[in-house]
């Protein structure tokens, strides 16, 4: 990356963040990514949860802890593992969990924090192609990434996590479709096909891993 773009990015986390002055408050589950995270959110008490912004050079009006800067500034350490861990040893979660499973930084929390447990859940498909997680698997086996608990769309995709993972997969389908009530419709259509809305040019790999996984 270029200087100037790194300069770039630094100014827009400076001048568009929302800053926070505070340290952080202890809280038993943490959700790494507010994207996403009102899904997660539904399941347990308000009280208990944090929810841990990082998506800084991508969206404004992200949550910056000026407080955990601070104590970076005092051991000379400004980068985004040691924000990271050291707003961890403030929080002190038990849970660290995300629906945004393509982060690679979420599966480094471990090794920042190993007294919580960490836990991900599927959001999407995921495969091999453009800049999806799979893209560069020798790279992920090398960076020894970890996650205690995989809640995987089947156990096909479910051991594709668990070889560079090294956790337990609980196979439990797609998460968001799951989180909406189904409802007794009276049936109008015999069949209804449903986009995966994939580009053209990986459409046919996409549907053989499918095949695949099914058989």
């Amino acid at each position: 990356m270029n200087l100037s773009l790194r300069l770039k990015e630094y100014f827009n986390l400076l001048v568009f963040s929302k800053k926070i002055f505070c340290k952080p408050e202890k809280k038993d589950i943490l959700i790494f990514d507010s994207e996403l995270s009102e899904f997660l959110i539904h399941y347990f008490n308000k009280e208990k949860v944090h929810v841990l912004d990082n998506r800084y050079k991508q969206h404004r009006n992200q949550k910056l802890n000026i407080f955990i800067l601070f104590k970076m500034a005092i051991k000379f350490k400004f980068n985004s593992y040691e924000y990271f861990k050291t707003y961890l040893n403030y929080v002190r979660p038990k849970l660290i969990l995300t629906l945004i499973d393509n982060n690679k930084t979420f599966y480094k929390l471990k090794e920042m924090y190993p007294k919580a447990k960490t836990m991900l859940v599927q959001n999407a498909w995921r495969s091999a192609d453009g800049d999806d997680i799979f893209k560069n698997m020798d790279e992920l086996l090398a960076d020894k990434l970890k996650c205690d608990l995989i809640l995987s769309f089947n156990n096909h995709v479910g051991k594709i996590f668990k070889s560079f993972l090294h956790g337990e997969i609980v196979p439990i389908g797609s998460f968001r479709s799951n989180h909406n009530i189904k409802k007794n419709l009276k049936e109008k259509y015999e069949y209804l096909f449903i986009s995966i809305f994939r580009d053209p040019n990986v459409m046919h790999e996409c549907h053989f891993d499918l095949l695949r996984t099914i058989n």
